[in-house]
């Protein structure tokens, strides 16, 4: 494994034989990196990784079977096999960064979005008016001039549209719990959905090929639900138009519930699931639940 950085918390876990890992003593920022990568190849690797060693940069750990390793964001790692059979699984925890969040935000309200300051286009009112500008003693502007004034309103209809967003608190939320629990990987072999299977298959599976039948199942004792590995959930409560509504975010989806004024039922049983990460007997019957909540 070549030296190289990553911009999240990296867990590594030793699963068979020996590696060595030389880790860094230092962030390296992006710029630093982007200077320092070995040039025509597709992977990032760091070019200069000798030389934060012959400077004492670098610290060595050996890892066994059974051992984890943390590695803070942005700080140089390499590890080398020490025997033939060596095994390592990399869980990084990634998190968005303000590029890519401002990408998503584009790609989210291109379509979606029509509020007056998204849809306001550049305007400069002083430009219809040459004549006025040609009396002036002093010229206000000069054609073809790109002006502190002229950018100054390019920079205001910018960020109109920006806190026209960021200020919608509704909106953020929906589009922040979707963006952070979207899955960034392909899997496979993942069991099929619902919505997906036709409706012989559906009748193969019996009460669990239906969503209400499985519910009621479920509260009958006669199975669990769990929730498929490396789908993440979250959850948030706000209040949208004069009412309390709680969102569940699954796999960037979202589902929308109104709540009662400071329904703990709901929110409880919500949070107990996406904790447990599983549906069963016991959860569904603490208490009564809202009937659009299942």
């Amino acid at each position: 494994i070549g030296a190289h950085v990553d911009d999240y918390d990296v867990f590594l876990i030793q699963t068979a034989g020996l590696r060595r890992w030389e880790v860094g003593k230092r962030p390296i920022s992006h710029q630093e990196e982007s200077e320092s990568l070995i040039k025509n190849i597709d992977v990032r690797i760091l070019e200069s990784w000798k030389d934060e060693v012959e400077n004492d940069l670098t610290q060595d750990f050996v890892l066994e079977p059974g051992d984890v390793l943390y590695i803070p964001p942005r700080y140089g790692h390499c590890g080398t096999a020490l025997v033939d059979k060596s095994m390592t699984l990399s869980v990084g925890l990634r998190a968005p960064s303000a590029k890519e969040l401002i990408v998503k935000m584009i790609d989210d309200v291109s379509g979606n979005f029509m509020d007056e300051p998204l849809v306001a286009r550049y305007t400069d009112h002083e430009l219809l008016s040459p004549i006025a500008n040609e009396l002036d003693a002093v010229p206000r502007f000069q054609r073809d001039e790109l002006t502190n004034v002229v950018k100054g309103k390019g920079k205001e209809l910018v960020m109109n549209a920006i806190s026209s967003m960021l200020d919608d608190d509704a909106y953020f939320d929906k589009f922040f719990g979707k963006l952070v629990t979207e899955s960034n990987r392909l899997r496979i072999d993942y069991p099929v959905s619902l919505n997906d299977l036709g409706h012989d298959d559906r009748l193969d599976l019996g009460i669990w090929g239906d969503a209400n039948s499985s519910i009621k199942a479920v509260a009958d004792g006669e199975g669990f639900l769990y929730a498929a590995e490396g789908v993440a959930w979250a959850y948030s409560k706000l209040d949208v138009e004069d009412e309390q509504v709680c969102r569940i975010f699954v796999d960037g989806k979202v589902w929308e519930v109104a709540l009662e004024l400071d329904d703990i039922t709901s929110i409880t049983f919500v949070r107990d699931m996406i904790k447990t990460r599983q549906i069963s007997c016991q959860l569904l019957q603490r208490q009564a639940l809202p009937k659009e909540l299942l």
